[in-house]
């Protein structure tokens, strides 16, 4: 659900995202099942013992079939994962810049929920300088640790913040009906509901199933959502995180 989510912190600059957005995400998901089916069953048809199947068996079909098809699937697998981790980087960051700035474009309400420090631009490249480096430091740190302990903890942690954003986006749906969007979800709010109750039924499916899995786990997350939640009430008491998000911080707690 990760890159499905992510569309919505770029709906503002996506041009007629009503009518594109339905497009690419229709093109996104045929292209994505053809680059997942069409290697398995090409190599398959190639490798077809089970026996011999590794996490190099893509490339030992390739080498099967061609040196240079092998040579250039490391080349595009490479291009793959360098543009995959700077896509990754520059959307983080500019959520990062997002909620550290004074206030939304479209709205006369501000939402600044991180020190306004983190909205500083880079004078030459335009880029959030300062959430770039926070982000360096976090992901140093976080690469210290095990590869397995990282991916139960990204998957704990995404689900968790995923239960937050079904919760606000209907509660938006009631509380701001009229407001303008980038993109409305059709059919009203039995869509909206469609789209959350399967969701959400599957994102706690998730959820339990890593509790039986990785309790300790769990409580590490579950620690940071509730230091996060302190964190945002102290902002408000020092004056660092605005009212109206607090106010509506304290709204989703009872759904979530």
């Amino acid at each position: 659900l990760v890159g499905w989510d992510a569309l919505g912190a770029i709906a503002g600059e996506v041009s007629n995202p009503s009518k594109t957005y339905p497009l690419g995400i229709f093109l996104a998901l045929l292209m994505s099942s053809c680059a997942y089916i069409i290697p398995i069953i090409v190599s398959y048809s190639i490798i077809p013992d089970p026996l011999l199947w590794h996490s190099d068996a893509f490339f030992d079909a390739a080498l099967r079939v061609a040196p240079w098809m092998a040579v250039w699937m490391r080349v595009a697998c490479t291009c793959g994962s360098i543009g995959q981790l700077n896509a990754g980087i520059a959307s983080t960051s500019r959520r990062m810049w997002a909620m550290a700035c004074d206030s939304d474009p479209m709205s006369t309400v501000t939402f600044r929920t991180l020190p306004s420090c983190m909205s500083q631009l880079s004078t030459r490249f335009v880029t959030p300088i300062n959430a770039l480096i926070v982000q360096f430091i976090i992901t140093a740190l976080l690469s210290l640790a095990d590869f397995s302990f990282l991916i139960e903890f990204e998957m704990l942690l995404n689900c968790s913040c995923l239960l937050f954003e079904f919760a606000a986006f209907m509660v938006l749906k009631y509380k701001e009906p009229d407001a303008p969007r980038p993109y409305v979800v059709p059919f009203g709010l039995k869509g909206a509901w469609a789209i959350t109750l399967v969701k959400t039924f599957v994102v706690l499916v998730t959820f339990t199933s890593m509790i039986w899995k990785s309790p300790f786990m769990v409580l590490i997350v579950m620690s940071i959502v509730a230091s996060m939640a302190s964190v945002c009430k102290l902002g408000r008491w020092l004056g660092i995180i605005d009212r109206a998000f607090d106010a509506d911080f304290r709204l989703l707690q009872p759904l979530v």
